[in-house]
């Protein structure tokens, strides 16, 4: 895949992350009026488990990191969007030996039929 389909198809996944993130405490919660502590709390926990995680990632760092996570053979199996939250905590400073405790953890889930 070309750069621009890489930057494209992140600027998507983004776009989609921050779509889902928002909607999903409404569709979770249910009505509104009745819900709003509920929204509130769901609101929080998708900025701070979904799109926080993304923050000050830059996209053309975001496809550079996938790059270096698949050139690795072992990690072809991984689905994309674990790969992708596994880049983004190694871009912002995780620490290697919970990258390595979380790789080994996403390798051992992808190889399981």
């Amino acid at each position: 895949m070309d750069t621009t389909s890489k930057l494209s198809w992140a600027n998507g996944y983004m776009q989609g992350i921050s779509i889902a993130s928002s909607l999903a405490p409404m569709y979770l919660c249910g009505d509104m009026k009745e819900s709003y502590k509920c929204y509130a709390a769901g609101s929080e926990t998708m900025e701070r488990n979904f799109m926080g995680q993304f923050r000050g990632v830059a996209l053309d760092q975001l496809t550079d990191g996938l790059d270096v996570f698949y050139s690795d053979y072992r990690n072809r199996q991984i689905d994309i969007v674990f790969a992708t939250s596994y880049v983004a905590q190694s871009i912002k400073g995780k620490s290697a030996a919970d990258l390595e405790k979380q790789i080994e953890t996403l390798r051992k889930n992808a190889a399981k039929p």
